[in-house]
């Protein structure tokens, strides 16, 4: 059943995960050990663990359903995917070419701009790019990555299988 804030009424059993998963984790090391920000990843966590919140909610549907501002919604965000031991550089590179692959590109004179909601995405963006002695420029807005085109196409070419990446070098 669908509530009007447009997402699904949690389940019991959802609830039930919800809170063995607040438990397990409250208790551990001990009781009232965790400080305030802990405990606010902790639940915000748990809501995307338990499906309240979902990987392609935009950071402003999050913030309105939560009532905090979307910026606080993007540090959450980031910290809960660094703790993320799931996340290997397989993953990551997997989501960096969806990312890219759905972006809009807007070119600027000698720069490329696009968009990176994902707070994680757009900072292992401009650390990949850094370290290719490209930097970027995202002063304006956060979301928004703007890097020399021939940067972007180093980028690119590192995202690659060898053999692709290869294929793009002759071009």
């Amino acid at each position: 059943m669908a509530k009007d804030d447009g997402t699904q009424a949690l389940t019991d059993a959802q609830y039930a995960r919800f809170a063995r998963g607040f438990l397990d984790r409250y208790l551990t090391p001990a009781f009232g050990s965790l400080t305030k920000s802990e405990l606010d990843l902790l639940v915000f966590s748990l809501l995307h663990e338990v499906g309240y919140l979902r990987p392609t909610d935009s950071q402003y549907d999050i913030a309105r359903r939560l009532r905090v501002t979307p910026t606080r919604v993007r540090s959450l965000t980031m910290q809960m995917e660094l703790r993320d031991t799931s996340q290997t550089e397989d993953s990551l590179v997997t989501r960096i070419v969806e990312c890219l692959s759905t972006a809009r590109f807007v070119k600027d004179g000698a720069l490329i701009s696009f968009g990176v909601e994902d707070p994680l995405l757009s900072a292992d963006l401009a650390a990949r790019l850094k370290a290719l002695g490209a930097t970027t420029d995202s002063s304006f807005n956060r979301e928004i990555i703007k890097v020399p085109r021939n940067a972007f196409a180093d980028l690119v070419s590192t995202l690659l299988p060898p053999d692709a990446a290869r294929w793009c070098a002759r071009l």
